[in-house]
């Protein structure tokens, strides 16, 4: 787990403008988290994952096919969230973000996001 924690912090130093990485299970539940000190945590924060899982069910039922990523930009913040089958990466960033630095961190994260899910019931 410290070298997980050690890619997050790692991710939310050399992404300019990124607040949050936040590794959650389907019911919002933190598995991995790493903030910036900028960072102001708010009630909403607790909720995306749910939403994300909910919307992402939605899509497929509207026959948009499974989607794996969405992005939510905000009068304050961008949000870009990946689907794993256990777990939910959500990059959560200021407005003055690229959101293509944030699909290329949560990309990279691809693959040690599937081997922290590989060892959950």
């Amino acid at each position: 787990m410290n070298q997980l924690q050690a890619l997050l912090n790692r991710h939310l130093e050399r992404t300019p403008g990124l607040q949050a990485v936040i590794i959650s299970d389907y019911q919002g539940v933190p598995v991995a988290k790493a903030t910036s000190a900028d960072f102001v945590e708010t009630v909403a924060d607790g909720i995306y994952a749910v939403t994300f899982s909910s919307c992402s069910g939605q899509a497929d039922k509207l026959g948009l096919g499974e989607n794996s990523m969405i992005t939510t930009i905000t009068d304050n913040r961008q949000i870009v969230q990946f689907k794993n089958p256990k777990l939910i990466l959500t990059l959560i960033s200021n407005t003055e973000c690229k959101v293509g630095l944030l699909i290329q961190a949560g990309t990279e994260l691809k693959g040690p996001l599937a081997q922290v899910a590989a060892h959950l019931p």
